[in-house]
């Protein structure tokens, strides 16, 4: 396993030595496994991104409909 750790965020998160890490520009980090060599599906892969809420009375189901949504529709 290696570390993630960002100071600024506070997170540290572990994953696979064998997939590989992205980070953008904007903060947006992913890990994705390897792409298995005659595989015409997508490998495994999990994205971390932090935002501030404009409001704290959103509730986590609520956000997690949009998130959804929004990763839908991209």
């Amino acid at each position: 396993m290696l570390t993630y750790e960002d100071d600024r965020l506070g997170i540290i998160i572990q994953y696979p030595s064998n997939w590989e890490k992205i980070l953008d520009l904007d903060g947006f980090v992913t890990f994705i496994a390897l792409k298995e060599s005659d595989s015409s599906t997508y490998p495994a892969g999990i994205g971390l991104r932090v935002e501030e809420l404009s409001s704290r009375s959103v509730s986590l189901e609520e956000i997690t409909r949009v998130q959804i949504e929004n990763l839908t529709q991209n």
